[in-house]
């Protein structure tokens, strides 16, 4: 119960460890992970629209910039090109960016893509985000809505998209405390 208040009064930040990447291998499921967003975000939304959406360009662009250098949480980028030669693993790194940021003025963001992959709002996945169901966290995030991927088969991929979804949340977040 002291938890309940306590996240009441202080501004909840989503870290990247609440929104785990789970990766079962290329020939099945490839990385997955499920993030939310906060409650009350679409009134955000509406209040602060070009805010939010100049601010997510600029969030993509130091993303793709972190992971270009390995920054953290890219240290890992890598994952799974151990065998290439520095010189091609530059290369590929080039190429290991978010493309493309969707966004609709009534749903904010609703996919982010990166070569090969997407993040995506789906109404069906929230029941998968491990954090949900403890109380009372369960009470800071919309019911029925959240970020999950599609076709993403690297772990580079899912780094980046679960990146972009969680500054988002914190983003929207920051507005609502704002309130």
């Amino acid at each position: 119960m002291a938890l309940k208040g306590l996240v009441k009064q202080e501004l909840f930040v989503l870290t990247r460890d609440m929104v785990p990447i789970h990766f079962t291998g290329f020939q099945e499921h490839g990385a997955t992970f499920i993030c939310p967003l906060p409650k009350g975000f679409k009134e955000v939304l509406k209040k602060h629209s070009e805010t939010i959406r100049s601010r997510i360009s600029q969030i993509a662009d130091e993303i793709n910039e972190k992971a270009k250098k390995k920054e953290v949480p890219f240290e890992n980028i890598l994952l799974g090109y151990q065998e290439r030669t520095e010189e091609e693993q530059l290369k590929l790194l080039q190429g290991f960016q978010i493309t493309e940021v969707k966004w609709e003025e009534e749903r904010g963001i609703y996919s982010v893509e990166v070569p090969g992959g997407h993040a995506y709002l789906d109404s069906r996945s929230l029941d998968s985000c491990e954090f949900m169901t403890l109380y009372p966290l369960q009470e800071l995030f919309e019911l029925g809505i959240a970020f999950q991927c599609h076709n993403i088969d690297w772990y580079w991929q899912a780094l980046l998209t679960r990146e972009l979804c969680v500054e988002y949340f914190n983003l929207l977040n920051r507005l609502i405390f704002q309130k």
